[in-house]
C-alpha cells in the first residue's frame, strides 16, 4: 500500500518533533531557573 510509508514517516516525524520540543522545554526551564536564582540587578 502507498499509505503506509507516509504513515510511518509521519509518525517518526511527530516523534522527533515531540522529543525535540521536550528538550527545548527543558532548556527553557533551566534558563528560567538560572535567571530566577541569579537575577540581573
Amino acid at each position: 500500500m502507498w499509505v503506509s510509508p507516509w504513515l510511518t514517516s509521519g509518525l517518526l516525524y511527530l516523534q522527533l518533533l515531540t522529543k525535540h520540543h521536550q528538550q527545548f522545554q527543558e532548556l527553557v526551564d533551566q534558563a528560567g531557573e538560572k535567571s530566577l536564582n541569579h537575577p540581573a540587578s
